[in-house]
This record gives C-alpha cells, sequence and structure tokens, in this order.
C-alpha cells in the first residue's frame, strides 16, 4: 500500500507526539498586549519554516524508500526518520508555546 506525503507525515507526526512527556515545564506567566503578539508571530513563522522541512524530510524519505527494496535499507532513512521525529516534536512543543 502506497502512501500520499500528507499520510506519511500525518504517522510520523502522531508517533511523535504520542505520549506524555515529562520533562516540560509549567506555562510561565504570559505576556500581554504588543509583546504577545510578536511572539506569537514569531512561533507561527517558525512552525511554517519547521513544517516545511518536515514535508521536505517526509518527501526525501518516501523516495529513499521507493528506491530501496526488501532486501536492502538504506542508513539514511533511520537518520530522516529521527530527523522528521525531533521535527515534529520541535513544532509540537512551539504550538502548544513552549
Amino acid at each position: 500500500m502506497r502512501q500520499t506525503n500528507a499520510q506519511v507525515v500525518a504517522e510520523i507526526v502522531a508517533r511523535a507526539t504520542s505520549g506524555a512527556q515529562s520533562n516540560e515545564e509549567p506555562p510561565q506567566s504570559s505576556p500581554s498586549g504588543k509583546k504577545q503578539r510578536v511572539i506569537l508571530k514569531a512561533n507561527l513563522e517558525k512552525m511554517r519554516s519547521d513544517a516545511g522541512e518536515l514535508a521536505d524530510l517526509a518527501k526525501a524519505l518516501q523516495e529513499e524508500l521507493n528506491k530501496s527494496n526488501q532486501n536492502l535499507l538504506p542508513l539514511g532513512v533511520v537518520e530522516k526518520a529521527g530527523k522528521i521525529e525531533k521535527l515534529a516534536k520541535r513544532i509540537k512543543g512551539t504550538a502548544r508555546g513552549f
């Protein structure tokens, strides 16, 4: 069964974000007004950038997997999957405000 890029990304993000993270710190007191808007805008830009990189990595991973056969799995697959997981966690943390 062949998955689309969106399905691959969704599956990886779901795996990366499942389970509680015990090392998360409680939120600090919220900044107000203009400072908060600046922070939110910066966070949105960072998430957009990270999401673009995540999509590129997922596409590259899919291409590597399509080129490989059942007897040989490139080492780059494991490395890319790890990067994808870290990126998905970073996006999740930014979205939550940590």
